[in-house]
């Protein structure tokens, strides 16, 4: 059965339909359609009066204009709100740009806000136990929101993001995006950037905040600032390992090349210590902050 309805389609092989109410309760993976969003699921209630409603069990939101897809086992809908909540292993795949980025929750609330006015715009809350992937990036930690409003992605509670052979942490990480990749990222307070170069080598620079600029979807650029530490294995021209610099500073400019660190800059007085890879003292081979994540790595 197929009920069409104004911007609302239903189609049913087992369910009930008041039409007075003109509301439906459909079992046996129906699916409804408003505008250019379909709910499939195991059961559902939809009321198009008030432009609610309710999904139980293997649920399937597709956003076939946006290029994004929801899944999870119960779900929230408002048509006339623009908002969609889903809860109980809940996913958010977007697929607009060829490579998908996954995006996984407890629950994903998304909402419009400030709707039919110039001032509109949206907001996705995930929330417990986030986990991202895509195969150029990765990230986990407690809860996000992205704005559209700046098309920001702000992750909050022991965040840390993936980038090729680097690693990412602090409070907070701010990802500013181009279309759904990053442009641009602010890592606040007891941040800490790691790079593996070797067995047990790894790069590494701590600061109270980092800025980091992504060119062709690969580090590029950064800049530390405030309480700059860093541990820094120089390699040769044939890439061999030179030995290990340690060094305090204010702040830190630095360059990437080839997925790399490849240039350090310090433009304020700096204190370091040089040794060769046979002399370095086991005690100063890490900061003291140092934690490499990648057992918990999407």
């Amino acid at each position: 059965t197929r009920v069409l309805s104004g911007q609302s389609k239903i189609y049913s092989e087992l369910g009930y339909y008041d039409t007075r109410r003109r509301q439906a309760t459909l079992l046996n993976r129906s699916v409804v359609t408003n505008g250019n969003r379909d709910i499939t699921a195991d059961s559902l209630f939809n009321d198009e009066l008030t432009g609610l409603s309710e999904a139980f069990g293997d649920i399937v939101l597709n956003d076939t204009v946006n290029k994004n897809l929801l899944t999870g086992e119960y779900g929230y809908f408002n048509s006339f709100k623009d908002s969609v909540y889903i809860t109980g292993a809940a996913l958010a795949v977007d697929y607009s740009q060829g490579d998908s980025l996954y995006l996984h929750a407890d629950t994903i609330w998304m909402v419009t806000l400030n709707a039919n006015s110039d001032s509109m715009y949206r907001q996705m809350r995930a929330y417990n136990k986030v986990r991202s992937y895509r195969k150029d990036i990765q990230a986990v930690c407690d809860s996000l929101i992205f704005d559209s409003r700046d098309s920001c992605m702000t992750m909050y509670k022991d965040p840390i993001l993936w980038n090729n052979g680097q690693q990412l942490v602090g409070e907070e990480i701010k990802m500013y995006m181009d279309s759904s990749f990053i442009d641009y990222v602010h890592v606040i307070n007891q941040s800490l950037y790691a790079e593996k170069m070797g067995d047990d080598e790894y790069n590494q620079i701590n600061g109270k905040e980092m800025k980091f600029i992504f060119k062709d979807r690969k580090l590029s650029e950064m800049q530390v600032i405030g309480g700059v530490n860093i541990i820094y294995f120089p390699l040769d021209e044939d890439s061999t390992m030179l030995g290990m610099n340690t060094t305090i500073a204010g702040k830190l400019i630095g360059t990437m090349k080839d997925g790399k660190m490849h240039k350090l800059v310090i433009p304020t007085k700096s204190n370091g210590v040089f040794y060769p890879m046979s002399q370095i003292p086991a005690k100063d081979r890490y900061l003291e902050n140092f934690v490499w994540f990648d057992y918990i790595r999407p």
